[in-house]
């Protein structure tokens, strides 16, 4: 196969495409849309060579809501044959094309995508060709690869490519693995198995089940210019519900442990240099983000694979010649401050309450002699506590960290609205105490909980 070569600025003012438009390029086509169709492959393959980064910023918003933006800086690649109009791909000039140019940006899993947003370099609103687009570039790129490779076209092999590119393709995932493999669809031999496809044809076709290519469209004037475009869209937090997720909230409340979100990485192979960031929601702290380890032997810039500092925006970066098989990961706590000292205090104030009116001389007979006086005392305490509960809108990851705590604010004001209930209804001395026994245990274990977080991240520390 042809790769494309990449030189500096004067890269503009000659085609970079190694391919013969006027004799035949080897694959049984010498057409103009097939040369297209290899020069778009060969762009997509040699993405490192002109993708010099890329920069993932993860954005929480309100409730499962989320933003991911991504950032490419790049030097569109000036081949007149990725001319958006096809009346343009004859030019054998850069500089003759005057419409737009295709630079194809990622591949996007299929399904809507939801609040997309593009710019260019300049600020200004990018165009971009949707899957109804770029689709039938594809699938012509991937027969053109296909016969380079010495598959034969027939009428089946088209079919099986529209269906691999259609919205249905990511059923399929088992019979594509199988056809780039052994050259069968579903037990029926497409082509003869002796037939060997590359990696990177192999790569493309997989990819294409599941995602399709977003290409961005730029001025034809601005291809081989180092510059910046940017997409954006709603991403939606996967948070999981089972119960033992629910259960270590608990202990990431109570400042025992941290939790875990898992950042699917945007093609950090298909770059020089990968950047992932992560903004931390607030009433949240970031601990520390972390990218898989890096196969690239000698990167240019070293990688920083994890960013444990505490700043609210986490930043880390590395460089990959493929795909990671493991995802980045951030580690949430919830702070000091804020809703978690808020509770220790609840608890411990209710805590000494019930301290006091058991063991203060003479507190438990005073306060059933005065009865609904001292009830009014604790039906206050309580509605103080129960505004510690309003909450401002918040992300999906804050709030379920944040559920024990207010829980246990819950929790405190309850148990002094049963005290004070005790003293109303003339409890009987036996139940009472029983009930306030309850109280101050319950109280004391909980702000022991929140109080021993120090402690026992240091001996978990020790032991691993």
């Amino acid at each position: 196969m042809h790769f494309l070569r990449f030189g500096e600025r004067n890269v503009r003012q000659t085609p970079i495409l190694s391919v013969n438009r006027d004799s035949d390029i080897g694959f049984g086509q010498s057409d103009i849309e097939a040369l297209a169709a290899r020069a778009l492959a060969d762009v997509i393959d040699k993405w490192p060579q002109w993708v010099h980064r890329r920069v993932d910023s993860v954005h929480p918003l309100e409730g499962e809501r989320g933003r991911l933006k991504h950032s490419i800086d790049c030097t569109p690649v000036p081949e007149p044959l990725l001319a958006y109009d096809q009346t343009e791909r004859v030019r054998t000039d850069i500089n003759d094309v005057h419409g737009l140019l295709m630079v194809p940006l990622a591949f996007i899993s299929k399904g809507p995508m939801r609040h997309l947003d593009a710019l260019d370099a300049r600020g200004n609103s990018l165009p971009l060709m949707g899957a109804s687009e770029s689709n039938p570039l594809m699938y012509e790129t991937v027969l053109v690869l296909l016969e380079a490779s010495g598959v034969r076209r027939s009428d089946e092999l088209e079919r099986i490519v529209r269906v691999i590119l259609s919205d249905e393709g990511m059923k399929y995932s088992a019979q594509v693995r199988e056809l780039c493999e052994a050259g069968r669809w579903n037990g029926e031999q497409i082509w003869a198995e002796d037939v060997f496809l590359s990696n990177d044809v192999v790569d493309l076709v997989e990819q294409l089940a599941s995602s399709f290519l977003l290409i961005g469209l730029v001025p034809a004037r601005d291809s081989g210019i180092r510059q910046v475009v940017k997409f954006s869209y709603h991403w939606v937090i996967e948070e999981e519900q089972s119960i033992k997720a629910r259960f270590l909230n608990l202990f990431v409340a109570i400042g025992w442990a941290e939790k875990e979100i898992v950042i699917n990485m945007h093609m950090p192979h298909a770059t020089a240099s990968y950047h992932l960031e992560f903004q931390t929601p607030p009433q949240l702290d970031v601990r520390s983000l972390h990218l898989p380890s890096s196969d690239v032997p000698n990167p240019v810039f070293g990688p920083t694979l994890d960013d444990d500092s505490g700043v609210p925006v986490a930043h880390v970066h590395g460089a990959y010649g493929f795909l990671p098989k493991d995802d980045a990961i951030v580690r949430l706590a919830v702070p000091w401050r804020g809703l978690r000292v808020v509770t220790l205090f609840v608890t411990s104030l209710t805590a000494l309450i019930f301290f006091l009116a058991l063991f203060l001389d003479g507190a438990t007979p005073t306060l059933r002699e005065v009865g609904g006086n001292a009830a009014a005392l604790f039906l206050a305490v309580p509605a103080v506590f129960i505004s510690f509960l309003a909450s401002t809108p918040e992300n999906v990851s804050a709030s379920r960290a944040l559920v024990p705590l207010r829980i246990m604010l819950m929790t405190c004001a309850l148990l002094l609205f049963a005290m004070a209930g005790s003293l109303v209804g003339k409890l009987h001395l036996g139940p009472l105490l029983l009930l306030w026994w309850v109280g101050l245990i319950t109280s004391l274990v909980l702000a022991f909980l929140l109080a021993s977080a120090g402690l026992v991240r240091r001996i978990f520390s020790a032991m691993t």
